[in-house]
C-alpha cells in the first residue's frame, strides 16, 4: 500500500454495519453506496412507506430520505413523508442529519460519497433510530420535518462549503475542499432550525448547510431528553444518574429525580429548609413551615415560630 492510501485508510471512519431503511421513490445511488459499505440496506416503496407503524420505523439503524435525482425532489414528492410524519417521527430519537448538499447526484466528486457513507454511519450509532434528510431544493421549507420543530429553507445553488466543525464524526476524513466544487454542491440553504441542532457546515456568507442533532438518550439511562425536538423527561441526558426514575439525594444542589422542585424543600411544602436558607424548620413534615396554623400544646412548633408551644 502506497503511504498516500496508508494516511486515507487511517483517516476513515470505523465500518458499522448498519440496518438502514432508504425510502425509494427518492433513491438516486445511496442505497447501492451504503451497500457497498458494507450496510443492511432495506428499500420501501411509497405503499411501504405510508403502511409502515412507528414500530416498523424503529426497527431500523436509521432511515435516509434523498433527493432523488440530479434534477433534486418536486414538492409532490416529499408529499408522502409529510403525511405520515406523525408516524415515523417518534420513532426518530438517534442521530440526525439535516443537509442542503445534493452528494447523490455528485457521487463521483471530491468526498460526496463519504459523506454519504458518513453520515449514515453516524446516524445508525446512536442509541435509538437516527436520519439522514437530504436536500429539498428549498421546495417546501423542510415542512416534513415538522416533528423536530420549525424550519425553512431556500433554494440556492453554489458549489462553496465550508466545515465549521471539522472534529464531528460526519466529517472524518473529509475537509472543507472535499466538500466544494461538486458542480453545484449545495441546492438549498437551512435558513431557520430547531434549537437542538446545531450547525457543522456552512456556505461562505454564513449560510447553515448541515445541521445535526445528538440522540436523544445521550447518556443511555433510559430516558430521552427533555430538551428541544426530542420531547422526553430527563432534564440532563449528559449523566445517567439523573433521570425520572433517579432517587432524589436531598440537599446537593442536584435534581436527580427531575421533579423540577427545589432541592432544599424535602417535604415539598414549598418553604426550604432553615439549615439551607429558607424557613421550614421540620423539612421532613409537610404540615410544619413559617406560616402554618399552630396547633397549641401538641409540643409541636407547625408555623416555625420559635417560641413555647405552651405559651
Amino acid at each position: 500500500m502506497s503511504p498516500l492510501l496508508a494516511l486515507l485508510a487511517l483517516a476513515a471512519p470505523e465500518a458499522h454495519a448498519a440496518n438502514i431503511l432508504v425510502y425509494d421513490p427518492l433513491d438516486y445511488r445511496v442505497s447501492s453506496i451504503l451497500t457497498s459499505a458494507g450496510h443492511s440496506v432495506t428499500q420501501w416503496s411509497e405503499a411501504q412507506w405510508r403502511a409502515a407503524t412507528t414500530s416498523d420505523f424503529e426497527s431500523f439503524d436509521a432511515i435516509f430520505i434523498g433527493d432523488e435525482d440530479c434534477s433534486g425532489p418536486e414538492a409532490t414528492d416529499l408529499t408522502p413523508i409529510y403525511d405520515t410524519r406523525a408516524t415515523w417521527g417518534p420513532a426518530i430519537t438517534g442521530n440526525v442529519v439535516v443537509t442542503g448538499t445534493d452528494a447523490e447526484c455528485h457521487s463521483s466528486s471530491g468526498s460526496a460519497s463519504a459523506f454519504i457513507r458518513n453520515t449514515t454511519s453516524w446516524a445508525a450509532s446512536g442509541s435509538g433510530t437516527g436520519a439522514v434528510f437530504s436536500s429539498e431544493w428549498g421546495r417546501r421549507n423542510l415542512d416534513y420535518l415538522s416533528p423536530f420543530g420549525s424550519w425553512s429553507t431556500s433554494t440556492r445553488h453554489q458549489d462553496n462549503y465550508t466545515i465549521t466543525d471539522s472534529s464531528h464524526p460526519v466529517f472524518s476524513g473529509i475537509s472543507s475542499s472535499g466538500m466544494q466544487n461538486w458542480g453545484n454542491t449545495n441546492h438549498s440553504t437551512i435558513d431557520a432550525y430547531p434549537s437542538d441542532f446545531d450547525v457543522i457546515g456552512q456556505d461562505s456568507s454564513g449560510r447553515a448547510l448541515t445541521v445535526v442533532r445528538e440522540q436523544c438518550d445521550s447518556d443511555g439511562d433510559g430516558y430521552d431528553s427533555s430538551s428541544g425536538s426530542c420531547g422526553g423527561t430527563d432534564c440532563d441526558d449528559s449523566d445517567a444518574s439523573i433521570n425520572p426514575g433517579a432517587t432524589e439525594t436531598w440537599y446537593d444542589g442536584v435534581d436527580q429525580d427531575c421533579s423540577g422542585g427545589s432541592d432544599y424543600d424535602q417535604d415539598g411544602d414549598g418553604y426550604d429548609s432553615d439549615a439551607y436558607g429558607g424557613t421550614d424548620c421540620d423539612d421532613t413534615e409537610a404540615s410544619t413551615y413559617m406560616g402554618a396554623s399552630d396547633t397549641w400544646y401538641d409540643g409541636v412548633d407547625s408555623d416555625c415560630g420559635g417560641d413555647s408551644d405552651y405559651d
